[in-house]
């Protein structure tokens, strides 16, 4: 069974390249493999994935990517324009940046408040690739590789735990919109 799904293209209601020059000067929020960044004593898994880069032997000199968010880095009509589009309610939103030479190891997305999102009901998982297809630019799943993916693109995962990594081996920056949603009842 595949483990994403293709929901459709979203370009032609989002400006992607008008949300990338928003950010493509701010600093965002970098985040490397240095702990303290981690909340390691109340999120148990930010241990645990650190110690599974850390057997893998993992370069962590080549660990770096910088989350934007929506209101706070770029205009939040775009959160609007996606929740109206799927007739979703969004619980979480990042666009990630990889830079060119870096990459996000093996891992699946934790946050603090599983416990509390997943009460309120199902947590639906989406990505969309928001930059123009690039050389260099990889999104790897447990079962897909994403490579030259249509600017707008938008793919649901099956479980928004679902195992990934992304990697620049290219000469631009790389985006992806990462988007944690429930179905609008």
């Amino acid at each position: 069974m595949d483990k994403i799904k293709f929901v459709g293209n979203c370009s032609d209601i989002i400006d992607w390249n008008v949300v990338i020059e928003s950010i493509i000067d701010k600093p965002g929020k970098v985040v490397t493999t240095d702990r303290t960044q981690w909340k390691m004593n109340t999120n148990p898994v930010y241990g645990e994935l650190i110690a599974l880069w850390e057997k893998s032997n993992f370069n962590f000199d080549s660990v770096r990517w910088t989350n934007y968010y929506p209101g706070q880095d770029f205009d939040n009509e775009v959160v609007v324009k996606l929740e109206n589009l799927l007739n979703v309610k969004t619980i979480k939103i990042w666009l990630a940046r990889i830079d060119p030479g870096w990459c996000t190891p093996w891992h699946w997305d934790t946050d603090d408040n599983e416990a509390e999102w997943n009460r309120l009901g199902t947590v639906r998982r989406f990505m969309i690739f928001i930059d123009p297809p690039a050389v260099g630019h990889f999104l790897a799943t447990e079962d897909r590789c994403f490579y030259n993916e249509p600017q707008g693109n938008i793919y649901e995962w099956s479980d928004y735990k679902l195992w990934h990594a992304g990697s620049n081996c290219g000469l631009t920056p790389k985006f992806v919109f990462h988007w944690l949603a429930y179905d609008n009842v």
